[in-house]
């Protein structure tokens, strides 16, 4: 999530008080078995080491941006998972709800499951907030949220065992066998080692974060990458992360929009002609008129930015490839993808 304060439009997915854009985010992809091959899902793997702040022994919260498309959502998605000898933990969404699971890895047993949501599912085809607070000696959760809103479920009962992180951690996979149901969006991963309250988590999921935040053990934004065996742990602490599978760069897309921002927002896709494009590339916005045209590369790196009433611009200036472009309105923005030949 890239932080660009102070623009004078809306964002996608989310109704902001116009203060920062977002660029990247990373495309989780489905693991694949089709007619004579088999395609590994590609996530993000961060190795545990032995000294890792990630060793969570007390109490931590998992919070991050995600964006299902409708076509698949009664698949499952596995969010953030990781075992240990003993036990682990596994943040997925079933069918539009939030679930979670203390699992025994001895056993591959689940002891204690928890279901929240099932009136509250997430919005599909638009980025949402997710947060879960953990207790790792208990085995008990604390504060479940979605946009910041509490959630109710149920939370199944049973013996628990103290989590004992020793293996790494699976952003977007299967926590054993990083296997993906299908392809999903991932954003603003963040891990902190305490629980965040229901205030914190309401006043500041939207909210830019610097890093150095107090208890802030592991932050992923995907901004600025270039290798993907190195994903930056923005908190500082040095839990760098690891793109699996697929060396392919394209896989960083647009990104969770919502740095302090509060809620859900229109969005549309807009047409443009020609694609490719070699000089002027025209805007179909079915009578809306642009505020403002904003063009990022694959990166994520803003390359174009043109303020004004108009819906025809010229891109002959751009180096080929691929380009991501947001037409910003007064109350939506509308987004498209062009090809620069």
């Amino acid at each position: 999530m890239k932080k660009t304060l102070l623009l004078p439009f809306v964002l996608l997915g989310l109704s902001v008080s116009a203060q920062a854009q977002d660029s990247t985010s990373y495309n989780i992809r489905a693991t694949y078995q089709g007619p004579g091959k088999g395609l590994a899902a590609s996530y993000l793997n961060v190795p545990n080491k032995p000294k890792s702040t990630l060793r969570l022994d007390t109490s931590f919260t998992i919070e991050c941006w995600i964006y299902i498309n409708a076509k698949d959502s009664t698949k499952e998605y596995n969010l953030v998972e990781s075992y240990g000898t003993n036990s682990g933990i596994e943040l997925f969404v079933d069918n539009g709800i939030i679930k979670s699971n203390f699992y025994n890895t001895g056993s591959t047993t689940t002891y204690r499951q928890a279901s929240w949501g099932t009136s509250n599912k997430i919005k599909f085809d638009q980025w949402n907030h997710v947060a879960v607070g953990f207790n790792s000696r208990t085995g008990q959760y604390h504060g479940r949220y979605l946009n910041g809103d509490p959630l109710t479920g149920k939370v199944g009962l049973g013996s628990h065992l103290p989590l004992d992180f020793q293996n790494d951690f699976k952003i977007g996979a299967d926590g054993v066998t990083g296997f993906a149901e299908a392809d999903f969006r991932i954003d603003e991963i963040r891990i902190w080692k305490y629980l965040r309250t229901a205030t914190e988590i309401k006043d500041n999921y939207n909210k830019c974060l610097n890093g150095n935040e107090s208890n802030l053990f592991a932050y992923y934004t995907f901004e600025g990458v270039t290798d993907l065996n190195d994903i930056a742990d923005k908190s500082g602490n040095g839990n760098k992360g690891e793109l699996k599978t697929v060396s392919d760069l394209k896989r960083l897309v647009r990104g969770a929009y919502g740095c302090a921002s509060a809620s859900a927002l229109e969005s549309h896709t807009v047409n443009v002609c020609p694609n490719p494009a070699f000089n002027l590339l025209t805007i179909e916005n079915k009578n809306k008129v642009a505020k403002s045209i904003t063009v990022l590369n694959l990166m994520g790196k803003k390359v174009m930015e043109i303020q004004g009433h108009q819906n025809t611009i010229d891109v002959s200036e751009l180096a080929e490839g691929m380009y991501f472009l947001h037409v910003n309105h007064a109350n939506s923005i509308g987004t498209s993808r062009f090809i620069k030949e």
